[in-house]
C-alpha cells in the first residue's frame, strides 16, 4: 500500500482513516491473506501509523533505495488477516461469518 498526503494536512487522522479503510477492503471484502507496507525509515509519522494500525515491523533494509537524492533505509511492515480479525474482534467488530 502507499499514500501521499500534503504535509499541511498531517496530524488530522486522514492517513489513518484512509489506510484503515484500505485494510478493511483488503481483508474483509477481498479476502486477502497478507498486506505489506514499505516505509522510508525517515518518515516517522508513517512508521507510527503502521504501528497504530497493528502492523508489525518485519525488516529494516539498510540503504536499500535511492530516494529523494540519497540512500535511504526501508522499514517493511505486515499484517495478516488473522491478526486483523483478532484486533477487530477485541474491539467488538468480530470477523465476518464467511471467513474462517
Amino acid at each position: 500500500m502507499g499514500y501521499v498526503l500534503n504535509p499541511a494536512f498531517g496530524g488530522h487522522g486522514y492517513a489513518t482513516e484512509a489506510v484503515h479503510t484500505l485494510l478493511h477492503l483488503a481483508f474483509d471484502e477481498l479476502g486477502l491473506h497478507r498486506v505489506t507496507a514499505r516505509v522510508d525509515a525517515r518518515n516517522r509519522p508513517s512508521v507510527a501509523l503502521a504501528g497504530r494500525l497493528g502492523m508489525r515491523q518485519e525488516a529494516h533494509l539498510v540503504e536499500n533505495e535511492w530516494f529523494k537524492g540519497g540512500w535511504s533505509d526501508e522499514l517493511d511492515f505486515a499484517l495478516l488477516a488473522e491478526e486483523w480479525r483478532a484486533g477487530h474482534s477485541a474491539a467488538g467488530a468480530g470477523p465476518r461469518a464467511d471467513q474462517s
